[in-house]
C-alpha cells in the first residue's frame, strides 16, 4: 500500500484511524442522502448523487492509483462545491 511507504510526520494518526474516519464520513453521507431524497425531486436527487459518485471515484483513481495529486485536488475542490450546491438545494428548496 502506497500510504505505508510515505514519510509521515510523528503526529500523524495510526493507519487504522483512516478506515474509521472513512466509515464515519460514508455513514454521514448516507444519512445526508436519505434526508435529501425526501426534500427534492427524484431527478435532481439522482443528478446530485451521480455527480458526487463520479467525483468521488475520480478522486480516488487520480490520487491513489495514478498519483496525479494536482488533478485529484481539482476534483476534491469540485466535490466541495457540489456539496455546497446540494446544501443550498435543501435550505432553499
Amino acid at each position: 500500500m502506497r500510504y505505508n511507504s510515505l514519510y509521515r510526520a510523528p503526529w500523524i494518526t495510526m493507519v487504522w484511524a483512516f478506515g474509521a474516519a472513512w466509515f464515519s464520513i460514508m455513514l454521514r453521507f448516507a444519512i445526508y442522502l436519505a434526508n435529501l431524497s425526501q426534500k427534492i425531486s427524484l431527478a435532481v436527487f439522482l443528478a446530485i448523487y451521480s455527480i458526487q459518485w463520479i467525483l468521488n471515484v475520480s478522486w480516488n483513481l487520480l490520487f491513489f492509483n495514478w498519483h496525479l495529486i494536482g488533478a485529484a485536488l481539482i476534483i476534491f475542490v469540485g466535490m466541495i462545491f457540489s456539496d455546497f450546491e446540494s446544501i443550498l438545494l435543501i435550505v432553499l428548496g
